[in-house]
């Protein structure tokens, strides 16, 4: 939430090393991600219970799940949680693939090349999300092609807890 308008924060009060907040950048990273995410909605919601939530919210996060899907998430993941959810993720899965490499000033891992951005975390800590509720779907994703898996490992130093 607001993370845009905090990174730009971020960035006047410490410039170096720059977030490179590249204007709309971060934006397109959110709406190519978007792009993917909404079609593997049903693969990802049934383990956001038992995986994210505490114990005690459960039970209104699924019935307030139910009432916007029209069903019990259980039977909204059974029907358009198969592999169909994968089939129609694919062409966002594309658009990821050619916005990680349209940007490119270099061979750099990262959207912009050698150099990190604002955009590089966007993915990212969607990645990271995604491996929070479920792994499995998560270890998918990052595999999908290459360019994704490359930008994961080259963010790790970031994504190392403090010591």
């Amino acid at each position: 939430m607001d993370s845009t308008v905090i990174a730009a924060e971020i960035e006047g009060l410490y410039p170096e090393p720059s977030l490179r907040l590249v204007e709309k950048l971060h934006q397109e990273a959110a709406d190519v991600l978007g792009r993917v995410m909404m079609h593997l909605r049903p693969v990802i919601l049934l383990s956001l219970p038992s995986n994210v939530l505490i114990e005690s919210s459960v039970e209104a996060w699924l019935e307030k799940k139910q009432q916007q899907l029209g069903m019990p998430v259980s039977e909204f993941a059974r029907l358009k949680g198969d592999e169909s959810a994968w089939e129609s993720a694919e062409p966002g899965f594309a658009a990821l693939r050619e916005f990680l490499t349209a940007n490119k000033e270099d061979e750099g891992p990262f959207v912009l090349g050698s150099k990190v951005s604002f955009a590089d975390f966007i993915i990212v800590g969607a990645l990271q999300s995604l491996r929070r509720i479920d792994e499995t779907v998560y270890a998918r994703f990052i595999e999908q092609d290459g360019v994704t898996l490359r930008l994961n490992e080259a963010c790790a130093e970031w994504l190392r807890a403090d010591q």
